[in-house]
């Protein structure tokens, strides 16, 4: 018997059980930071890899307008409510404003926000990484992380430097990493 295969949120949710039961064990042993900080390294390799594996199905090769539709794979099953999505120049810009993957891992699944973006929003720069070097990420707060929306900015430079996206913080605080629980 062959079942139909599992939606992005589905695959979110099976991979979510097992790293919070990672973090529970890697917590113990090394504290949460240290924990936060490994699961993150597995997310990161996994999402760049993913990346890769997108580029290369391109038909064009990689692009922005290439790129920008990999959203259509994350808001399968109703998963997201988009508020904007547009292309202009070399500018990708995407508002979300309801997220069920930040409602799934933190009401549902009770994982902390910190857990929760780092197996979830973390995973979008690594994946724009892996997809090309000449895209670029900034994206100020996230829904899992207290904002009301994760207004993503996705940027194609032909300069090949990659800068790294700072992690948001809860919505009123500014800090340079998840937030504390």
């Amino acid at each position: 018997m062959t079942h139909p295969p599992l939606s992005q949120l589905e695959r979110r949710r099976v991979e979510a059980q097992m790293m919070a039961r990672m973090f529970a064990v890697l917590s113990q042993r090394f504290g949460d930071e240290k924990a936060l900080a490994l699961i993150g390294e597995a997310v990161d390799a996994e999402a760049e890899a993913a990346g890769k594996r997108f580029a290369a199905a391109a038909p064009n090769g990689p692009s922005l307008e290439h790129f920008a539709t990999f959203i259509d794979l994350m808001r399968a099953g109703n998963a997201l409510d988009i508020d904007r999505r547009e292309i202009q120049g070399d500018v990708f810009a995407l508002d979300i404003t309801r997220c069920q993957y930040a409602h799934m891992y933190i009401k549902e699944m009770g994982l902390s926000p910190e857990l929760a973006w780092t197996i979830s929003c973390r995973r979008d720069l690594a994946f724009a990484k892996g997809y090309s070097p000449h895209l670029q990420l900034a994206r100020a707060t996230t829904i899992s992380t207290g904002g009301g929306m994760c207004p993503f900015r996705y940027v194609w430079t032909e300069d090949r430097t990659f800068s790294d996206e700072v992690p948001p913080t809860r919505a009123a605080s500014s800090s340079s990493s998840p937030p504390a629980s």
